[in-house]
């Protein structure tokens, strides 16, 4: 499960830096967010899983479904309001912004 999780750490990078070489200069700030957001999701379980090495034996499942869950749940709210905020970096730089349909209100 560690490893597995690893390698989709490692995908999501390698994702992430072919997406910044072509990224406009507006949504850089967007992605480096969304790294960190991610890289928390992504990370939270093995990190986790290795601090718990250092704790009584009886504890450690406690921490480390506690922990994961907690940090996880943290990540993924923070990342959807990345997505769905009108005040964040996606939602100036998405066609949500400036749609190419006329939207009926006066302008």
């Amino acid at each position: 499960m560690v490893f597995f999780r690893l390698g989709m750490f490692v995908y999501f990078l390698f994702g992430i830096r072919d997406t910044l070489k072509t990224a406009r200069e507006k949504i850089k700030l967007f992605i480096m967010r969304f790294t960190l957001f991610g890289t928390a999701f992504f990370l939270a379980f093995p990190v986790i899983l290795l601090i718990s090495s250092f704790i009584a034996d009886y504890v450690q499942h406690r921490i480390v479904t506690i922990g994961t869950l907690t940090i996880q749940s943290i990540a993924i709210v923070i990342m959807s309001h990345l997505f769905t905020s009108t005040s964040s970096d996606y939602y100036s730089a998405s066609m949500k912004s400036n749609p190419l349909l006329p939207t009926g209100k006066d302008e």
